[in-house]
């Protein structure tokens, strides 16, 4: 995350490309959310309030077709807008593949936990005999993409 900001905040004093700089803002926001959803669990609270509102709506035993749409229509979404922002900056890829690869791989993890949260796909829980989730392992590498570009860069300047 502060490596993401350091390279954001460099580009902007180098005067970068608008296009890069917002890659790299957007970087930046995307390791935000995932910091504060991995010490928030926001993902259990949105859990909670969808229940909550099941109940009361009377919805509740048709809750796993609501589930997995959820899971299919957001899945679409982080599809779609890894997509768009891996064509909208198919120019920069030359200084940036690690950070769209990472980016990349962070999507994958984003639409694995959602399918497996809402139980509509079967994902192992474990990687091995060891204690590392395989999500887990998908997420750490996703990030370290992203830092390797970041400091390669820092380098290179």
């Amino acid at each position: 995350f502060v490596a993401a900001i350091y390279k954001w905040r460099n580009l902007k004093h180098k005067q970068a490309s608008y296009r890069e700089q917002y890659l790299w803002l957007f970087l930046v926001f995307v390791l935000l959310i995932l910091g504060a959803n991995k010490m928030l669990n926001i993902q259990i609270l949105l859990i909670d309030i969808g229940r909550h509102i099941a109940k009361n709506e009377g919805w509740f035993e048709k809750r796993n077709l609501v589930q997995a749409w959820f899971a299919y229509v957001l899945s679409g979404i982080i599809f779609c807008s890894a997509l768009y922002i891996l064509v909208l900056n198919r120019k920069l890829w030359r200084n940036n593949a690690l950070s769209l690869i990472g980016l990349s791989i962070l999507c994958v993890y984003a639409i694995i936990r959602t399918t497996s949260i809402c139980h509509v796909a079967f994902v192992p829980n474990s990687f091995s005999e060891g204690k590392f989730r395989l999500t887990d392992v998908i997420e750490f590498f996703g990030i370290l993409g992203i830092f390797v570009n970041s400091v390669t860069q820092y380098k290179k300047e």
